[in-house]
């Protein structure tokens, strides 16, 4: 069984072949989102360095996301495209998860928080540990306000699950992660970070996390946790022109006859 890896949720470009889930070659390079003119002729690289034939790929395995909306369209659209012509299945995994599993297995001793900055003081995020060799999601991935979500979500359930140690794993220092230093300071908890290369999304650990089987590659869809900018804009034009509109309403509903 041959699988051809890849997550583009990112600004890195992270690719790898497994054969009966071992790695066989890995390549991760920050494209800085340019993964429409890069992610094919790496694939096809990628495939010359083994000596493989792109027949020979059995499924495909894609970082659904949440993260960069063009990067994880162009990278479904490979994906959805290569399986629809081939005899290829197509699993997807959890971009947030991948980030999660760069920290090594600790047995389930820690939470691992992966954060993607998602601009305007919001991220996308979840939680992760380590149980039986595989990566489980105990916080679902999510679009959040940060620092809510560090005060309303992860606090009270770290302190429910009374957890000792959290590790918090980024692309880059950031307000997010400046926060949680100051927020979590105080708490009985022991912090960690992983910064910088080291928290890129890399798909060498695909294996070790969890899969969901893509029935419907037509439907198929990536996970991007919120709205685009565009589609925001557009809901709230249409929720001022239906307000305007019931306001109208009311006006002539209240009009009398002479």
């Amino acid at each position: 069984m041959r699988s051809l890896a890849l997550d583009t949720s990112s600004d890195v470009l992270s690719l790898a072949l497994f054969e009966e889930d071992q790695l066989i070659i890995e390549v991760n390079s920050n494209v800085s989102k340019q993964h429409g003119a890069f992610l094919l002729p790496l694939v096809e690289k990628l495939l010359l360095a083994v000596n493989w034939e792109r027949e020979t790929i059995d499924q495909i395995w894609l970082g659904r996301g949440p993260g960069s909306y063009t990067g994880l369209r162009i990278g479904a659209t490979m994906a959805k495209v290569w399986t629809s012509t081939s005899k290829s299945d197509l699993e997807s995994f959890s971009s947030l998860a991948i980030m999660a599993s760069q920290v090594a297995d600790d047995g389930g001793q820690s939470w691992i928080i992966p954060i993607m900055d998602a601009r305007r003081g919001t991220a996308y995020t979840g939680a992760y540990q380590w149980q039986d060799g595989l990566l489980k999601n105990q916080i679902k991935d999510d679009h959040v306000d940060w620092q809510t979500w560090i005060q309303e979500t992860l606090l009270p359930q770290t302190n429910e699950t009374k957890l000792k140690q959290v590790i918090f794993v980024s692309a880059h220092e950031n307000e997010f992660t400046n926060f949680v230093k100051e927020s979590l300071s105080q708490q009985s908890i022991d912090l960690h970070f992983v910064i910088g290369q080291y928290a890129w999304p890399k798909v060498g650990k695909v294996p070790y996390i969890e899969r969901e089987h893509v029935e419907d590659i037509d439907v198929f869809e990536p996970f991007y946790a919120h709205l685009t900018l565009a589609e925001q804009e557009w809901a709230a034009k249409q929720v001022n022109q239906n307000q305007e509109m019931n306001e109208s309403y009311v006006e002539q509903t209240n009009e009398t006859s002479i």
